[in-house]
């Protein structure tokens, strides 16, 4: 299994309209850093919509077809613990490393 990571900007609407719901994703900004993401977040958004920064964790088998996807969000300035699936289960651990860059931006 390898495991990969990818810092992601979600745009999200933020009220119903007759095309979307409220918390529909829109748009993904895929950067490398967390810093690339703050970077993305400083511009506004669209009318109706908000930024939410987010880490992804893919895991592939040997074959590198996507075996598990789960999602870290970041909440008041912090990364939570664990990453978490589409069905709100923890997954794995957030590794220290990208709460220590987070920390630092």
């Amino acid at each position: 299994m390898t495991v990969y990571f990818e810092w992601d900007v979600e745009t999200v609407t933020t009220i119903d309209t007759k095309e979307t719901e409220t918390g529909e994703i829109l748009e993904h900004y895929h950067c490398d850093t967390y810093e690339q993401a703050i970077s993305e977040v400083q511009r506004a958004a669209p009318e109706g919509s908000a930024y939410r920064i987010v880490l992804v964790r893919d895991r592939t088998d040997k074959y590198e077809s996507l075996v598990c996807r789960s999602w870290a969000y970041i909440e008041d300035g912090k990364l939570p613990e664990h990453f978490e699936d589409a069905y709100n289960n923890q997954t794995a651990k957030v590794p220290a490393k990208f709460h220590k860059e987070v920390a630092r931006a």
